[in-house]
């Protein structure tokens, strides 16, 4: 299953929260609404992309990136979807973040971990 963007959006389009954790929460509640309409949920998510508006400062995107993990690792069960994190600029006055994935229903999953990859 292939889930498009999801963003933390209000009924008319618009950017609902002014700060990353707000947009982030929205984010992946609406993700987890997508899922949940096809019977899945977070645990079935195999990848997910996010796309953050943090401008070209290395270090906030650094804080950004944590900030979204202590976030993410509250929604996904491990092991865990694979992740990339992606700087860029989003199409909406005020977005921050935006989330899209893909899940497998019914899959036996495990972590493979390369050695001295980051865990």
């Amino acid at each position: 299953m292939f889930v498009g963007g999801q963003m933390s959006l209000d009924e008319n389009g618009r950017v609902i929260g002014d700060n990353l954790a707000t947009q982030a929460k929205n984010a992946f509640d609406a993700l987890k609404s997508v899922l949940a309409v096809a019977g899945a949920d977070m645990n079935d998510a195999v990848k997910h992309n996010v796309y953050l508006s943090c401008g070209d400062d290395d270090a906030a995107a650094a804080a950004f990136v944590a900030e979204i993990d202590r976030i993410r690792l509250a929604e996904l069960s491990n092991p865990g979807s694979t992740v990339t994190d992606i700087r860029t600029g989003l199409d909406r006055e005020g977005a921050l973040i935006q989330v899209d994935a893909v899940a497998a229903l019914g899959s036996n999953r495990q972590r493979l971990m390369p050695a001295g990859h980051w865990g």
